[in-house]
């Protein structure tokens, strides 16, 4: 995970079940990520910062725009969706294609 903020890591990583956290890795900068085949990305990022990851790296996306599928030794997953109970009522939707 990129952030400068140790307690913003240690946050989210609290939230994964205990037996799954020490698979995420906190980092701050992109070319330290260099080894990580797994990326998991919450904002833009550029070609340039996506040329830090390895070959066969998967790209977990949750941001808008997606990211440019600059990488083609590389794979992007989709965004994420959510499906709701067909009773729900009174939600708004936005649909970025």
């Amino acid at each position: 995970m990129l952030t400068l903020s140790a307690e913003r890591f240690h946050k989210i990583q609290n939230e994964a079940p205990v037996h799954f956290q020490n698979y995420l890795v906190q980092v701050s900068k992109y070319r330290a990520a260099k080894h990580c085949k797994t990326w998991i990305v919450g904002k833009w990022i550029t070609p340039r910062e996506q040329s830090w990851a390895p070959s066969g790296t998967h790209f977990h996306q949750f941001v808008v725009p997606p990211i440019l599928q600059f990488r083609r030794d590389c794979t992007y997953g989709d965004l994420a969706a959510m499906k709701l109970p067909s009773d729900v009522q009174g939600i708004g939707y936005c649909e970025v294609t």
